[in-house]
């Protein structure tokens, strides 16, 4: 799962069609496409690169 941003807690899920996911929403909070950005790990960054 990811992490609301507003209430920080885990339980942000996609939402909508599964052929068509259409955005994300928090079951706590209810907010919508307030999911946390993942950072990017320094070895992801080396992938890329190469």
């Amino acid at each position: 799962m990811m992490i609301c941003a507003h209430c920080q807690t885990e339980t942000v899920t996609w939402r909508g069609p599964l052929v068509a996911l259409t955005h994300t929403e928090c079951s706590r909070c209810g907010g919508v496409n307030c999911q946390q950005v993942e950072e990017q790990d320094a070895e992801d960054d080396q992938e890329d690169d190469s």
